[in-house]
């Protein structure tokens, strides 16, 4: 057995789902969600990860899934919401979680598949684990374009010794995708996969779709869901964490980094590296197909069949808002979507679907400027992202990379 203890503690809590094994005792591929502190948004992180974690168990039933968890309510406290929930806790201490020891912790697990982080995030300074700690990436506070952390490089490349070849990292948090996740991929030589604008919390309602929370962007009538029976094989109880997603809002960023100009409200794919040999494109499209697989959407089984699929990552890559004036979305998103599925012109002028310029991407990522801005007092310099707008035809570009990529692999 693998021990991750060194002599001082690196976490506050590792667990599993109580149906695996203890997932150190084998050589099976791991999976490693990683669920930064949650602070006025309570547990909700640590649902979204539930979540798609458990969603990962059923498409891969021979991989293991491991959540590490931040420093949140205490160790008793957060045990008992563990157990409560059928979680197994395989470690809970009282120490916080700083950067280089959950990379040391990281380096010794084999067989990594994918990595995930779940927290917030800010596009210059990178992922945040807990307050007061240096920041999950290794690009530095005071220079984010130039200068790197040796010392968190160093202690990456000792953890992507451990990934599989077909690995993939995917950040959930605010803004992953300006800078963040294309510096991973073009460092690490894997799929990474970032968002452009803010991210927030979706739940399943009663008819099997899934809504932000915020005010107007919901049903006026009905509850939220009980129980998920949308998603998965088998019915998972909603108290239970196993009806959360995060997925980009329908407009740019706004709040403390700043009111940007720009972004999408979908999760884009990068494999910033290079993709000459036929094999490094396989990687890059084999992970986006299994992002989508394991997309907790409105599809139980998006992964037996290439309808399956096609759905769920309708679900993935188009808005749902119920206030009126944003209404039609949804609705338009999806007629072009299958327009282009069925091989006909899609109308790529209508009514807009992102409320901001939209940011134009390829696999090798985005092109943006910025202004150098300052918040909340002036030695927090920050970047306000702008770009010329491309309207709806990002949406029409990732949906046909996507189908390429399946019928590359699958068809």
């Amino acid at each position: 057995m693998v021990s991750l203890l060194t002599t001082h503690s690196f976490a506050r809590s590792i667990f599993n789902f109580a149906d695996q094994e203890y997932v150190f005792e084998n050589n099976d591929p791991v999976e490693i969600f990683i669920i930064g502190e949650g602070d006025e948004l309570a547990h909700s992180f640590v649902e979204s990860a539930v979540t798609r974690a458990r969603k990962h168990k059923q498409v891969f039933p021979d991989r293991k899934q491991l959540l590490i968890w931040t420093t949140e309510h205490g160790s008793e406290e957060d045990r008992q919401y563990l157990e409560e929930r059928n979680l197994k806790p395989i470690l809970i201490d009282e120490k916080q979680l700083p950067v280089l020891d959950l990379l040391n912790a990281l380096s010794k697990i084999k067989n990594i598949h994918s990595l995930h982080f779940f927290g917030h995030h800010s596009a210059v300074y990178g992922a945040a684990l807990q307050s007061g700690e240096q920041k999950l990436n290794f690009i530095d506070r005071h220079d984010p374009w130039q200068k790197k952390h040796p010392e968190y490089e160093q202690k990456w490349r000792e953890v992507l010794r451990n990934l599989t070849e077909s690995a993939y990292i995917y950040l959930h948090g605010c803004n992953t995708g300006f800078i963040t996740a294309v510096k991973m991929s073009q460092q690490f030589n894997i799929p990474v996969f970032g968002s452009l604008s803010a991210t927030a919390f979706q739940n399943l309602f009663e008819d099997g779709k899934w809504y932000h929370r915020h005010p107007g962007q919901f049903p006026d009538e009905g509850s939220w869901a009980s129980v998920n029976r949308t998603s998965f094989d088998e019915k998972e109880v909603c108290w239970k964490g196993y009806c959360s997603r995060l997925k980009p809002e329908v407009y740019p960023y706004y709040g403390y980094w700043g009111d940007y100009d720009t972004g999408l409200p979908f999760y884009k794919a990068f494999c910033a590296y290079d993709k000459s040999y036929t094999k490094d494109v396989d990687r890059c499209y084999r992970a986006m197909i299994e992002t989508i697989w394991t997309w907790p959407s409105t599809i139980k089984d998006s992964h037996l069949s290439y309808e399956g699929f096609v759905d769920s990552l309708k679900d993935f890559l188009c808005p749902l808002n119920t206030k009126d004036e944003f209404s039609y979305i949804n609705e338009n998103c999806m007629q072009m979507l299958t327009d282009i599925q069925e091989g006909r012109t899609p109308f790529l002028f209508g009514e807009r679907m992102f409320h901001g310029n939209t940011t134009f991407c390829s696999l090798d990522g985005c092109e943006y400027d910025w202004q150098l801005e300052h918040v909340g007092d002036e030695d927090t310099p920050t970047y306000i992202f702008i770009s010329e707008d491309y309207g709806n035809e990002p949406f029409a570009r990732e949906f046909e990379l996507y189908l390429k990529a399946y019928e590359q692999l699958f068809l």
